[in-house]
């Protein structure tokens, strides 16, 4: 799943850059795309949180035999449903994230090395 990857992201490196971003204001970016960003980590960040802490309850509270077919005879299945909400909101809320880096990087070129 995702959420391997993005938790180490989501709790360090996306914090760093969105107080960096304060940092670079006026000339790197705006002060409201600074206050996006960090609303936008500390979203992913509580994320990250509700999924862990779900995804484990959920977990045990299964009694199915196979979770990759859970159903809601199984137990654990509105955990288990929060659990993958919370999850699909972190992975769109970073998408977002990285999409307001756009213009910072739309003068950057990559050119062959000669």
């Amino acid at each position: 799943t995702l959420f391997p990857n993005f938790s180490a992201f989501i709790r360090g490196a996306s914090r760093r850059q969105a107080v960096c971003s304060f940092y670079l204001h006026p000339l790197g970016c705006s002060l409201r795309l600074a206050h996006l960003r960090t609303a936008l980590s500390t979203f992913c960040t509580v994320c990250f949180v509700i999924t862990l802490i779900t995804g484990v309850l959920a977990r045990l509270a299964y009694k199915g035999t196979n979770p990759r077919k859970w159903y809601k005879g199984d137990g654990g299945w509105e955990l288990h449903v929060a659990s993958t909400i919370t999850e699909w909101l972190c992975a769109v809320a970073f998408c977002v994230y990285i999409l307001t880096f756009t213009e910072e990087f739309r003068d950057v070129k990559v050119t062959h090395p000669k």
